[in-house]
This record gives structure tokens, sequence and C-alpha cells, in this order.
């Protein structure tokens, strides 16, 4: 639910599920405290953007200064790479199982 959504996003962490199959920009415009993402899916979400030209993922992560991590599935690595506009994260992206244990 969105409440469950908003509630991991002030925790700092939220995981999508794989169900999710695109994000829209300003997603998580302005989320100071996301720290980390956890993406469930093996194939990534598409990312939708506003107009050409325009870098995509400052779309859906505009002033998150805090995120440091994007944790996606451990044999999920080239499918999001393989996304142009998800390889624009590629210091960020991690397999899951590098994930500390809370």
């Amino acid at each position: 639910s969105k409440e469950e959504i908003e509630e991991k996003l002030k925790a700092g962490s939220p995981s999508l599920p794989k169900n999710i199959k695109e994000i829209y920009p300003n997603a998580f415009d302005d989320c100071q405290d996301l720290k980390t993402i956890i993406l469930q899916g093996k194939n990534p979400p598409k990312i939708m953007i506003k107009g050409k030209g325009r870098n995509s993922l400052d779309d859906i992560f505009k002033n998150c200064p805090n995120l440091k991590n994007i944790y996606i599935p451990n044999d999920s690595r080239l499918e999001y790479l393989g996304d142009d506009r998800w390889a624009e994260y590629d210091d960020y992206i991690k397999p899951i199982s590098e994930k500390p244990k809370d």
C-alpha cells in the first residue's frame, strides 16, 4: 500500500516487490533519508521519463543525497546494467547478498 511504502521510505530502506513494472518520474524526489532501495524483480522496472534528453535517474532519485545502495537479486546484474537508464547507477547497484543484515 502507499502508506507502507511511505513508512519504509521514512525508515530509509524501502523494498519494491517484483511485480513493480514501472517507476514514474518524481517517485522518490526529495527523499532525504533514502539510503538504500531494494528491487526484488529479476528484470528492472522500466523508468518512465518525462522527455527526451533528460537524465532519467535524476527524474526518479532527485535530491536523494544519501542514496548509496540499490540492491537487486543476485543473478540480475546483467539485466539491470543492460538497461541504459539503470546502467547510469552502476556504482550503486549491488547484489542483495551484499546487503548487511539488519
